[in-house]
């Protein structure tokens, strides 16, 4: 079969030039049509008009012929000069042979390199303020949005201190190419990469819709092995793949099609004709690797030594959504390592749509990836890249919220926790989950523990779940919701527990900086499942209360002269030879009788700063002394002049890391001092002294 002339790729007659023009005219009527009648379904209840508008502008485009959309949109290469020119970035590009190439995002880094293989473009001809997304399906080039995504993502990588190089691949489309001509593009890109001297744990694929199909390709090929496209031959597992949206199947009809068919930024009918362009050609012995969702039981074994884990997302009213879950339950089976993210009430690849809109710096879904950017993250310095799942409380069966619990949670979900400006040993950092939920009044109350008499530290106290960071967690929010799971049996699930915002860290008595995890919990009908090793009892308090020294209950005779609210102060060195006063904050929980403690220590102090956050206001009472040091100085007094911690840092290789003076001037160290940890005599020093007090 002969394929089209690439030449005359982006060209149109006359007749289709004038057709495009009239296919346009419509255009503002539609989306002011879609914006007036779509703007109060509880799906676009949390999207702006300017977001519903873009979404209406974005499936209008979809609907156009593939030639015209192909000639509006231009190539690959002019997309990626115009937006290099734009954006001040070198324009560098490594021919791969095949007609494919290798396109840098920003600098050529290959100590560590995140590959994307597009399915996304603009449409800035035809549309020239929307700048949309008509997803590509290998039909169309790269976007210059998603561009300007990847090149935020490095730029906020490299402040974490990891550098990375960003590439995409440029492959051939159909109609000029068919199966498996992006496959072998795709292998040749991969090989290029492990060839520069990238190492397989350091590098990492991405792929968008038909980029995340692409993926799945290259994953098969390596499983199974085509005879005319170049093998991959990997000396371990690559670090990670992220599929966003993928295209798991061009020939579906789930329900998720039809349930969505109102909302998503294509309809059933231009998905269907997308798939039957590319499925036209595909040998039908072949076809699983276009459609991973039909992929036999054992086709995917084996993937967990391609790829050390994988994240699948999907939006929850997308067309593609059945499709993309089915598949990754399936796959879930051959690689325990994988996660499923599908996003209330989302679109496809919704995580991107902000940036389509001008609000290019919300990438909450983001997070996972970023997270596996480093072979050893470290989790606090991921919080300032975080960007919580937003907040969808229609249809949540939980009581109504009040309106004072309504800002509470407006103010969370605002909230962006102050980075520390230095990094963390993943040894040192443990996590709390502040666990909210509604009551029937419509307050916001905190799930409390009490923990196990039989546990070797703190048994019997008040507290809240969490633990230390575990090695398989990828971020500090996994490291809280782990430990609830394990704890209290609280659901991993981010759609009945979602995440409003992450707190600042704070330091514990056994030197673990503590980092508290707020989740709203929308299901009141879920029921704990109490770890009895660890958890003796579960209750709750309100969130307020711990703003005030007025009990929320009425106080039981027995505890009629004790306050609701006690402080006790205590002396300690701090830098340069000063005094400093600590303060021990107590609430009584109106269980005493029962056994439960108070609420003391650092969950006290955890739970003040949570409430005050929440209500936008302090507590009626001091929570520091006058000669106190808030949280970030004292953690960076411990990790000044704490053995722990250069044990931890050295054992880490993070000591050369590690920016010193910044820890100075953040624990509040003078200068001119002679105690610098950093120094080589005084770490051969430290190290003497423990090896003698080992011995004695």
């Amino acid at each position: 079969m002969s394929l089209p002339d690439k030449s005359q790729y982006g060209k149109l007659s006359v007749a289709e030039s004038l057709g495009l023009i009239a296919s346009l005219l419509p255009l503002p009527a539609f989306v002011l049509w879609k914006a007036l009648t779509m703007s109060y379904d509880p799906v676009n209840r949390e999207r702006s008009l300017k977001q519903i508008a873009s979404d209406a502008t974005l499936r209008y485009i979809t609907g156009l012929s593939v030639p015209q959309l192909q000639a509006a949109v231009g190539s690959d290469e002019k997309i990626y000069k115009d937006w290099a020119k734009a954006n001040k970035v070198p324009v560098t590009a490594d021919e791969l042979g095949e007609d494919a190439r290798l396109y840098w995002i920003g600098p050529k880094r290959t100590e560590r390199v995140l590959l994307f293989l597009h399915g996304k473009s603009t449409e800035p001809s035809a549309c020239p303020r929307s700048h949309k997304d008509v997803g590509g399906v290998f039909l169309l080039p790269v976007s210059a949005p998603s561009l300007s995504f990847w090149r935020y993502v490095q730029l906020e990588v490299e402040k974490q201190g990891t550098e990375v190089g960003f590439a995409f691949l440029s492959y051939t489309l159909a109609p000029y190419a068919t199966f498996p001509t992006p496959l072998k593009q795709a292998a040749l890109a991969v090989n290029f990469l492990l060839d520069a001297g990238v190492q397989p744990a350091n590098l990492q694929l991405a792929g968008d819709s038909a980029g995340g199909n692409l993926c799945l390709q290259t994953l098969s090929h390596i499983l199974h092995p085509l005879p005319n496209v170049a093998p991959i031959t990997l000396s371990a597992p690559i670090r990670g793949m992220f599929l966003i949206s993928p295209w798991t199947s061009l020939s579906s009809t789930s329900p998720s099609h039809k349930e969505n068919e109102a909302y998503d930024i294509f309809t059933p009918k231009t998905l269907g004709h997308w798939g039957s362009i590319i499925l036209k050609d595909v040998p039908q012995e072949h076809i699983t690797f276009m459609e991973a969702v039909r992929a036999s039981e054992g086709w995917f074994s084996g993937a967990d030594k391609i790829v050390e884990r994988v994240l699948v997302s999907a939006g929850g009213a997308e067309l593609l959504r059945d499709d993309v879950v089915e598949f990754a339950e399936s796959f879930k089976k051959q690689h325990k390592e994988t996660e499923l993210v599908v996003q209330r009430g989302g679109l496809h690849e919704d995580m991107f749509l902000d940036f389509y809109v001008g609000k290019g710096k919300k990438i909450g879904s983001l997070t996972p990836l970023i997270a596996m950017a480093d072979k050893a993250p470290k989790p606090l310095n991921l919080l300032k890249y975080h960007r919580p799942r937003r907040l969808n409380l229609h249809d949540a069966p939980i009581p109504p919220l009040n309106g004072e619990s309504k800002r509470a949670l407006r103010n969370l979900a605002a909230h962006r926790a102050t980075p520390l400006p230095f990094h963390i040993p993943r040894s040192c950092c443990a996590a709390v989950l502040v666990a909210l939920f509604v009551g029937r009044s419509g307050d916001l109350y905190v799930l409390l523990n009490r923990r196990s008499a039989t546990l070797r530290s703190y048994a019997g106290d008040t507290s809240l779940p969490g633990g230390k960071v575990d090695p398989k967690d990828r971020t500090i929010e996994d490291t809280a919701r782990r430990e609830a799971f394990e704890e209290i049996g609280l659901p991993l699930d981010q759609m009945k527990v979602p995440l409003p915002c992450i707190l600042e860290p704070f330091l514990a008595s056994n030197n673990l900086v503590v980092t508290p995890v707020v989740v709203l919990i929308l299901d009141n009908t879920l029921r704990p499942i109490l770890n009895a090793a660890e958890v003796a009892a579960l209750f709750s308090h309100p969130l307020s209360a711990f703003l005030s020294s007025t009990p929320p209950f009425p106080t039981e005779p027995e505890l009629i002269e004790v306050p609701y609210h006690t402080s006790n102060d205590w002396t300690y060195q701090g830098p340069n030879g000063i005094k400093r006063i600590g303060r021990v904050h107590r609430f009584l929980t109106g269980r005493e009788a029962g056994g439960i403690k108070p609420v003391f220590g650092l969950t006290a102090v955890i739970l003040i700063h949570a409430a005050s956050v929440a209500h936008a206001h302090p507590p009626d009472f001091e929570v520091m002394p006058p000669d106190g040091m808030i949280a970030p100085a004292r953690i960076a007094w411990a990790v000044w002049t704490n053995a722990a911690f250069r044990d931890a840092y050295e054992k880490e290789g993070l000591t050369h890391k590690v920016d010193w003076e910044a820890v100075r001037k953040v624990a509040g160290v003078w200068a001119q001092t002679n105690s610098s940890p950093q120094s080589s005599q005084g770490w051969e020093k430290e190290r003497r002294r423990r090896r003698k007090e080992s011995k004695l």
